[in-house]
């Protein structure tokens, strides 16, 4: 978009548009790798190990998950409620004594609340912390205040390197959790609205 309104407004001749670049393989964990992650998620009591675990079974965003409270965990009809995204952007109208950028909880992306179904590995374990928490306090602190996503990106990097994984990105628990979908003869257009995607071409490209 910015190259083509660049192009009308200046006197630039364009011979030919580079080809959009292709799709690289996204990075997923092994199933050794899952093996692992799993059993130090297990033997961790704490909420973070909870929110990578839900992660990793429910393919959420990061800033989705960061922004779930105990509320979004509906146990009697077994989903998860995807209602806002967590993130910090910039702070425009700061003074001069505030922080440059602040916490923002917004929309979840494409503006699409959606409900995931949880998997049954989740439910004995959501079940075990739900009860410790109001509905209001946030999933992944236990509290009324977020854990930030970089926060909770540090500590994904201390636990697989715990693990003895690979240094990866948050991101790939949902390329690994899309994958195994896939693999387990899921529908394209289910696991599509599960990921919130916009289109189900978004989730075939991917």
């Amino acid at each position: 978009g910015s190259l083509k309104y660049t192009l009308k407004q200046l006197p630039v001749t364009c011979k030919k548009f580079v080809s959009e670049r292709r799709m690289t393989p996204k990075d997923i964990l092994s199933k050794s790798e899952i093996f692992r992650l799993h059993s130090h998620l297990e033997a961790e009591e704490d909420l973070t190990a909870v929110g990578i675990h839900l992660a990793l079974y429910s393919g959420v965003r990061l800033g989705e998950l960061c922004a779930l409270t105990w509320a979004d965990v509906d146990l009697d009809e077994q989903v998860l409620h995807i209602r806002h995204t967590l993130q910090r952007i910039q702070n425009r109208n700061r003074l001069p004594e505030d922080s440059k950028t602040v916490l923002y909880i917004g929309s979840p992306k494409n503006k699409r609340e959606r409900s995931i179904p949880l998997h049954p590995q989740m439910i004995p374990i959501l079940e075990t912390y739900k009860s410790r928490y109001p509905a209001s306090y946030y999933l992944l602190s236990g509290t009324l205040s977020p854990v930030e996503p970089r926060k909770m990106t540090r500590h994904f990097k201390k636990i697989i390197k715990c693990c003895g994984i690979r240094d990866l990105h948050f991101h790939t628990l949902r390329h690994t959790f899309a994958t195994r979908c896939v693999e387990s003869g899921m529908q394209i257009k289910a696991l599509s609205e599960m990921l919130g995607h916009s289109t189900v071409k978004i989730t075939m490209d991917r």
